[in-house]
């Protein structure tokens, strides 16, 4: 009785072994689909995201290979070196031959632009997503340096608020903090005003007074709008020339 146990588990240890040997060496478990899943994405536009074909390309996956020598954690590194992508994950079906690879992507809350002029996009958390020749709203005067990946926390953040007052970002997409003592919007159009903010600390509590203006006063033909003051904005008019009054 004892010999035929063993002989049982003899040949069933030889059997795992083999079916074990085959799936991974031979033709069994195969990858027969790959599905690319953008979770929490950016929309049905993906006009300068990371496409599918991008996703699987980076993960390295292809049709017909073993499912059981995918190493997937490899995979996933390799997917969140690219910069539009903030998580991935990987799920299997083993006797499906389906890969899954799941996408969280970055959103872009705005624009930054170095000293030379060079447009960037990034993300809530400051992060460089790619240069763009367009984008708002977009944030001029931050010194940055595109190589380090990153801008200040507080400069994304900032993007991120005024994209809140949807007035202001639609006239005034352009906010320059070269002085931070003297933060100034700059208009969509040539025939709409200059906004003289203040310092930058105070730029959170002066954009939904200036939002509320927008929505109640067609400022066209002003020369300025001068929110430094006091508790509210002084719009001042263009006179003969172009020049604003005193």
């Amino acid at each position: 009785m004892f010999r035929r146990l063993v002989c049982l588990l003899i040949l069933g240890t030889v059997a795992f072994l083999l079916t074990w040997a085959a799936a991974r060496f031979g033709g069994w478990f195969r990858v027969h689909d790959i599905r690319v899943i953008f979770v929490n994405g950016n929309g049905s536009d993906r006009k300068g995201y990371v496409s599918p074909a991008d996703v699987k390309n980076l993960t390295d996956i292809r049709d017909g290979y073993n499912i059981l020598k995918l190493d997937l954690d490899r995979a996933r590194s390799l997917l969140k070196r690219q910069d539009w992508i903030k998580d991935a994950w990987i799920k299997i079906s083993l006797f499906k031959g389906v890969v899954e690879i799941y996408v969280e992507e970055r959103k872009p809350v705005g624009r930054v632009e170095d000293k030379g002029g060079k447009g960037y996009l990034v993300d809530a958390e400051g992060v460089i997503l790619g240069a763009a020749t367009e984008g708002n709203p977009t944030l001029r005067g931050l010194p940055f340096s595109p190589e380090a990946g990153r801008v200040p926390r507080w400069a994304a953040e900032l993007l991120d608020h005024y994209r809140d007052f949807s007035r202001c970002v639609a006239v005034f997409p352009i906010i320059d903090v070269s002085d931070p003592g003297c933060v100034m919007l700059f208009p969509q159009k040539e025939d709409y005003p200059l906004v003289k903010l203040g310092a930058l600390d105070d730029l959170w509590s002066f954009l939904p007074k200036l939002e509320e203006l927008l929505l109640r006063v067609d400022v066209s033909g002003f020369a300025t709008i001068d929110c430094r003051l006091g508790d509210g904005c002084v719009l001042k008019p263009r006179v003969e020339g172009g020049r604003e009054s005193g």
